[in-house]
């Protein structure tokens, strides 16, 4: 099989890149924590789009869920948190039902998402947070699984209220330090290896450096859902 595959992912990733299924791609694959090999697409069919190396950093997504995740766990593993107490302990007025739990399943009753940037332009990250984790349910608490950048924003805001730590700083310490990711973090330093995302008119054209979500980008480039970049060795 791991021939095949040796054979396939090269195939595979420049066949994306030549069907603009991606700008560029670079595949890793890993086998029993040993890293086997990097494919990029071949030169000709990328040719005329920027190279996208091994070392490239790639804006996660809701890849980043992960990360907020296993901070927020960490804590709990420690007693500072409870999965079954509702968060109303540390976010007070939020209905009794919503527990971390219920965020990190998506089973909170809450919206998918808000454009808290749209909703209030004027506001400061903070008082945007506010909102945010104001959100009122929507749906049954416990009940079907929708998947929210709402919750893990909300569940986000807990960790950091628990541990007296910024998001990223939260995860820096307890995720990306003890795992050596060394390439992983928060609003990069430097857009230099970045990849780009997306055009956006209203951010001044093609988003690079910057988190792409729009409302982690509202909330600083920080948040429960979003906002992790990294390399595909890291990951």
């Amino acid at each position: 099989m791991e021939p095949i595959l040796a054979a396939a992912v090269p195939s595979v990733a420049s066949a994306a890149v030549a069907l603009i299924a991606v700008d560029g791609a670079v595949v890793a694959s890993a086998a029993v924590g040993e890293l086997v090999r990097f494919a990029t697409a071949d030169f000709e069919l990328a040719a005329v789009r920027p190279a996208v190396r091994a070392d490239s950093v790639f804006d996660l997504a809701s890849i980043s869920k992960l990360f907020t995740t296993a901070a927020i766990l960490s804590l709990v593993e420690e007693g500072v948190l409870d999965l079954d107490a509702p968060v109303a302990a540390w976010i007070p007025g939020r209905d009794p039902r919503i527990t971390l739990r219920r965020l990190l399943t998506h089973t909170a009753g809450l919206q998918p998402t808000r454009r808290i940037d749209l909703e209030l332009p004027a506001a400061s990250f903070a008082e945007r947070m506010a909102a945010i984790v104001d959100t009122p349910v929507t749906s049954e608490v416990g009940g079907a699984y929708l998947y929210s950048d709402v919750g893990m924003i909300t569940a986000g805001r807990v960790a950091e209220l628990a541990s007296g730590l910024p998001l990223d700083a939260l995860v820096t310490q307890r995720v990306l330090k003890p795992l050596d990711l060394t390439a992983t973090r928060y609003r990069p330093a430097s857009a230099e290896r970045v990849a780009a995302t997306e055009w956006k008119q209203e951010r001044g054209g093609i988003v690079r450096g910057t988190v792409h979500d729009e409302t982690a980008y509202g909330l600083g480039g920080v948040a429960g859902h979003a906002g992790v970049f990294s390399t595909a060795g890291d990951l």
